[in-house]
């Protein structure tokens, strides 16, 4: 039961962030004054609550170890440059959240850790603090208030349950219980060091609360029907969430303590959920309209709800991520052109797509969607492409290379870049991850805008992370990352590098996350052997979904397509099966499009596959050469013997 909770505490958390939608006062950004600044291309904030209030941002490089497991490195950066906050000594950390006051929580790994599983505060003061266990084996720190105090979950003794616990530098970890169940979960702290908890009952349904630090517990009660969780919690004590009512319809809520719970309705659809609460009292949610689209909504008690619209017109979508104090809203939308795009919203100005908010922003760089927005008017777009009405740093485009790149051959590496100030002069350094010394690039530009070069040889076959590090004359420096992989060229192989749009319904748990996806794969084909080597990576950029093999069987060829399975971790947890179906469209017959379909399963604790993610939504075109997705940038590459 354990890992369904834990996989439904991620959906939910998940959803709470893809659902969002807002209203308040007054708009604390204009029009077309913010500048972009890249923290990395391969880097993520995980969510509104890793942006202050000031701008400060805390993000996650999603990499891997040099054994291959996923490794991810948290940064904290101050408004002007970012800073590596290290680990409690296993060097991969997982950043959760970052408070007004700059303290930074989330989770790191031990001495001999494979996987950020242990809870901890970090400051720039004082460093990475060691949170501790409730006694068992793994905790995760998720929310910290400006006065230090952190919330998160930790296994019990004998990791038979998990709990939601209070920490603070005087009282150390405190268990915070359950309803009578075997599992809590935090979602939010207050600067009053109240929690807000979602728990299971004695029966094994799902109930919340609101914990104080005097110890008090107030449960959040339907009148009728059942609660399903609670979201967020102000200030003020008010929290939001969702509940199902008699009929099975699930319904958004606004509670507190005084007052009880308040049902907010699905304003006249047939699902809805709140999921952000502001200081002022304004609730953010999604609601499903009875013609099935899905819309983000603001509730205020003065003016009821709020439908925020959508860039396409009545017919289309929208998903609503964060809101600041002063109702200023972003998230994304689908376009008049069918395509996704970030959006700004304001009570005043209505929704906007938010490239028109930009100011230099290079070609190949996607401010889809937008996923943060501080008080300050700072956001976050994409990964972790950072939006600043004073952002004076050098921008990077994507690092360009034709891989897959065969071992012992020279290949050209570039990328653009942009800088607001056109007077600044630039230098560039390119780190290939291999080992051998760092290269300094050739750049050549013309008043803000410019282009880097070089080559290298990779000597080995792998999959290596290839980072360029441009600086302005003024110091401010900008990175862009990527990983490349290599191969064998004097054996036959499948190999396959780059990104593909991974749709909407792919991921399992949740359905309306998709967007851009990032593989690597290489797989040898040597005849006999159960066990080739090779290596397949996968990640979806904005989402909780990170994939490594760990054992690959051997690779099947029939013409342009090549199809190998095995076991591997997902999001650093083992007992996952996955198969990879690549189509190699310059081959004869191929199509001219390259396209690649990664399946991801698991068996229950009854014996029934359950399918994680899969790519192909439809099961028609499985076997053909239409199937998976297509390959966007890169390219796959298949050879039944040596070039």
């Amino acid at each position: 039961m354990l890992p369904a909770f834990l996989s439904c505490h991620r959906m939910w958390r998940t959803l709470a962030v893809t659902g969002l939608a807002a209203l308040s006062a007054m708009a604390a950004v204009q029009a077309q004054t913010h500048r972009a600044q890249t923290l990395g291309s391969g880097a993520s904030v995980p969510a509104y609550k890793a942006v202050n209030s000031l701008g400060q941002v805390g993000y996650n490089e999603g990499l891997f170890s040099s054994s291959g497991l996923p490794c991810p490195r948290g940064s904290f950066f101050d408004g002007s440059s970012s800073v590596d906050i290290g680990s409690l000594g296993g060097g991969c950390t997982r950043l959760e959240a970052v408070s007004d006051a700059g303290h930074v929580v989330g989770a790191s790994t031990l001495a001999g850790d494979h996987w950020p599983h242990r809870a901890f505060l970090w400051t720039r003061s004082g460093g990475m603090v060691y949170l501790g266990t409730l006694g068992g084996s793994e905790s995760v720190a998720l929310d910290v208030n400006a006065a230090g105090q952190v919330t998160g979950w930790s296994r019990t003794h004998g990791d038979v349950q998990v709990h939601a616990f209070f920490w603070s530098a005087g009282t150390g970890m405190i268990d915070l219980g359950t309803l009578g169940g075997a599992y809590a979960m935090p979602n939010a702290i207050n600067a009053f060091g109240q929690v807000a908890v979602t728990s299971t009952r004695s029966d094994g349904l799902s109930a919340a609360f609101v914990w104080s630090p005097d110890g008090t517990k107030a449960e959040i009660n339907p009148a009728t029907g059942v609660l399903t969780a609670v979201a967020d919690l102000n200030d003020a004590g008010q929290a939001v969430g969702s509940w199902t009512d008699p009929q099975g319809v699930s319904r958004s809520y606004v509670w507190h303590r005084s007052s009880g719970m308040t049902d907010l309705g699905v304003f006249g659809g047939t699902a809805a959920l709140a999921f952000r609460i502001n200081a002022s009292g304004g609730v953010l949610g999604s609601f499903t309209r009875s013609d099935g689209v899905d819309r983000a909504f603001v509730w205020t008690a003065a003016a009821g709800m709020t439908d925020l619209g959508a860039l396409a017109g009545t017919a289309a979508y929208t998903y609503a991520y964060d809101i600041n104090r002063y109702g200023t809203v972003v998230g994304r939308s689908l376009g008049s052109d069918s395509l996704e795009h970030g959006f700004v919203w304001t009570a005043a100005r209505g929704m906007q797509d938010v490239d028109t908010w930009i100011q230099n922003l290079p070609a190949d760089l996607e401010t889809t969607p937008v996923r943060a927005i501080s008080d300050s008017g700072v956001m976050i777009a994409s990964g972790a492409l950072l939006l600043s009405p004073t952002a004076t740093a050098p921008v990077v485009g994507e690092v360009l290379v034709d891989d897959p790149l065969a071992a012992g051959r020279s290949a050209g590496f570039s990328a653009s870049f942009t800088d607001p100030d056109s007077g600044d002069i630039h230098t560039a350094l390119w780190s290939w991850g291999d080992g051998s010394p760092n290269s300094v690039g050739a750049v050549s530009e013309s008043a803000g805008t410019g282009s880097v070069s070089a080559t290298h040889s990779f000597a080995a076959a792998g999959v290596y992370n290839v980072t360029l590090t441009i600086t302005d004359s003024s110091g401010q420096k900008a990175a862009s990352s990527r990983q490349v992989t290599v191969y064998d060229a004097s054996r036959g192989f499948v190999t396959g590098s780059g990104w593909l749009r991974s749709p909407l319904g792919a991921v399992k748990s949740d359905p309306t996350e998709g967007g851009r996806a990032r593989f690597a794969f290489v797989s040898r084909y040597v005849a006999g052997e159960s066990r080739p080597p090779g290596r397949t990576l996968f990640q979806l950029h904005g989402a909780e979904l990170h994939f490594r093999g760990q054992t690959q069987g051997p690779v099947t060829l029939n013409g342009q397509r090549a199809h190998y399975s095995g076991t591997g971790r997902l999001n650093g947890v083992e007992g996952y099966q996955f198969s990879v179906t690549a189509i190699d469209g310059d081959l004869p017959g191929g199509r001219g499009r390259d396209r690649l379909r990664l399946r991801i399963w698991h068996t229950d604790r009854n014996g029934a596959t359950v399918v994680d993610y899969d790519n192909q939504l439809n099961p028609s075109l499985a076997g053909t050469l239409r199937e998976g997705s297509v390959v966007q940038r890169g390219r796959v590459v298949i050879r039944s013997r040596a070039d």
